[in-house]
């Protein structure tokens, strides 16, 4: 009995270890000198997702302002969109506010989805900034020009 609990409990770490996915693919420093991490989205289209590398040791709590670039290069130089930030910027503990020193985010232009309250985890945030979105944007209640929300 010992001996099939045993192997039960290594096949399900084993299970478990193999579906495990990487938080990010790849980093880029952005023209701040901080450094973004990214998941791709879709390597045909070249779109990646803003990421945090792991979610025990967020290296994003401690900026005071945030620019996500429209476009970011792999190492290799194989350059990417910026359509997304994902769960970036929600909160993990509800009772914490882990982004206590974020004040300014602007986000690129090139977003095409936002997740239903994205900005959850950035509570003491006082600007951010979003871009013009054309005729047949997803978003029809943007602005019309750079908008700062305060």
């Amino acid at each position: 009995m010992i001996k099939r609990i045993l192997a039960l409990v290594v096949l399900i770490t084993v299970v478990l270890a193999g579906n495990a996915q990487a938080t990010h693919d790849f980093s880029a420093v952005n023209d701040d000198g901080v450094t973004l991490y990214y998941k791709i989205l879709d390597e045909a289209k070249k779109e990646v997702t803003l990421t945090i590398p792991n979610f025990t040791n967020n290296p994003y709590y401690v900026l005071t302002k945030m620019v996500i670039p429209d476009k970011v290069k792999k190492s290799d130089g194989t350059e990417y969109t910026v359509t997304d930030v994902g769960e970036t910027f929600v909160t993990v503990d509800l009772l914490h506010n882990e982004y206590d020193n974020l004040i300014e985010l602007i986000l690129p232009s090139t977003l095409k989805t936002l997740m239903w309250q994205p900005f959850g985890g950035i509570k003491n945030v006082k600007n951010i900034y979003s871009a013009c979105r054309t005729k047949g944007s997803q978003w029809n209640h943007f602005p019309v020009c750079y908008q700062q929300y305060s």
